[in-house]
């Protein structure tokens, strides 16, 4: 299993966070992905790891976190991992 967060920017996430999926092989792998955004969710954040992870399971429903959730992200993240 991985855990990849991701930062948004608009609607899309970083270079570097595609450079990393780009770099590394996840097939066979589970990916579970949360997102921190000040408004866009988590966008084609999913839609794009499929498409650079084809050979990877991809949760289609992250954790998404909007900057007000920063104060209890502690407590959604572990409700999200349980």
């Amino acid at each position: 299993m991985a855990l990849i967060t991701s930062s948004q920017l608009s609607s899309s996430c970083t270079h570097l966070f595609y450079s990393f999926l780009e770099e590394y092989d996840f097939t066979g792998k589970e990916i579970h992905v949360f997102v921190c955004h000040g408004g866009s969710g988590a966008a084609g954040t999913i839609s794009n790891i499929q498409s650079l992870q084809s050979g990877a399971s991809v949760d289609t429903n992250p954790l998404t976190l909007y900057w007000t959730d920063v104060e209890n992200a502690e407590n959604l993240v572990m409700n999200w991992l349980n």
